[in-house]
């Protein structure tokens, strides 16, 4: 008896210590639009973007500057209309990890983070 009842205690704990899968959106739509407004709306459960380049999606979800990022000259000539629904409400940072998924998931988007030295201008009162 003691045995099964190690057993169960142990496999709980080996349940409970499985790292939890990353969350995705439960409905997502992707398509093609025309250059215009951008517009970025976020609600408990949902996240509509239209008319977004892939430059300002893929900045948004990293929640990085247009700047950081670098990538074939189309990011800036494409637009998207993106409408996402989650299963249950999630805050904004969730949204955007599940906006990384989505964008791995349907554009098969692969990045790394590097350093560079780019030319900046500095105003000093004198």
């Amino acid at each position: 008896m003691r045995t099964v009842t190690a057993l169960l205690f142990l496999t709980s704990i080996a349940a409970l210590a499985q790292p939890e899968p990353p969350a995705a959106f439960e409905v997502a739509s992707v398509k093609a639009s025309e250059l215009g407004r951008e517009e970025i709306q976020t609600g408990p459960s949902s996240l509509t973007m239209r008319n977004i380049r892939m430059n300002a999606c893929i900045g948004w979800a990293f929640d990085i500057q247009g700047y950081q990022i670098a990538g074939p000259d189309w990011l800036n000539d494409v637009a998207f209309d993106i409408f996402a629904k989650s299963a249950a409400p999630a805050t904004e940072a969730d949204m955007r990890k599940m906006l990384q998924i989505l964008l791995a998931d349907r554009f098969k988007l692969t990045f790394h983070r590097e350093t560079r030295e780019i030319p900046a201008l500095i105003l000093v009162v004198s």
